[in-house]
């Protein structure tokens, strides 16, 4: 597996818990058998950006690739700008199935998210921030990604996956204040477990639309 981005390698170690053997899917070496993947990014709130990226700027990831799913599978797309930032969404969900028309939801710790890397500074969005911070349901539906897949196509030598996801995600401070801490004291129990007017949180809702190749070689 090829890490395209430093927050798609986060998503994959937090799933594995430990370094394990990786299906990759990549393109060739000599990059003219396989079709291009493409993905089309929105993010919008605390900061607004669209952005279509295809081939090697889009990652695909996954454990274990079967007739019928997916298992730990991870996906991303980012753009880098000309003084260098790089921004990036991606998402992960532990099983996804081979099906047409069917919103699937993956788990809060893979939901992903949204960053800006420059050269002074990471700011990441995660769907877990976006739980602790802003999602008033207890079970954190507001916090998951939600995948769909449109098409699904035998193209030969790959297995062509159209589909969208949406996720909602949060940047918060490394280190909380005081009064963030106290404020989540005096709530305890309460949904979310922090205020993120008073601990300065900002969110933002990312969607994105894709075409994606599996290299069928790898399926099991």
């Amino acid at each position: 597996m090829i890490y395209r981005n430093t927050m798609l390698a986060s998503l994959v170690l937090l799933a594995m818990g430990c370094s394990k053997k990786n299906n990759t899917d990549t393109n060739n070496a000599d990059g003219k058998d396989k079709p291009l993947n493409k993905m089309m990014v929105n993010v919008s709130g605390d900061f607004n950006k669209s952005y279509t990226v295809t081939g090697e700027d889009v990652g695909i990831g996954y454990l274990k690739f079967t007739k019928t799913g997916l298992e730990t599978f991870v996906l991303s797309g980012g753009i880098t700008d000309a003084a260098g930032t790089l921004t990036s969404v991606s998402t992960g969900v532990l099983s996804l199935q081979l099906q047409t028309g069917v919103e699937q939801v993956g788990e809060i710790a893979l939901a992903g998210g949204a960053s800006i890397r420059s050269k002074n500074a990471d700011e990441v969005y995660s769907g877990i921030s976006y739980f602790q911070y802003f999602d008033t349901d207890p079970d954190g539906k507001n916090s998951k990604a939600y995948l769909t897949l449109t098409e699904i196509k035998d193209t030969a030598n790959y297995l062509r996956l159209t589909g969208s996801f949406h996720v909602n995600a949060a940047k918060v401070s490394p280190e909380p204040s005081m009064a963030c801490q106290q404020d989540a004291y005096l709530h305890s129990g309460r949904s979310p477990m922090f205020s993120s007017v008073i601990c300065g949180a900002k969110d933002v809702q990312t969607k994105a639309s894709f075409v994606i190749y599996l290299d069928k070689i790898t399926q099991q």
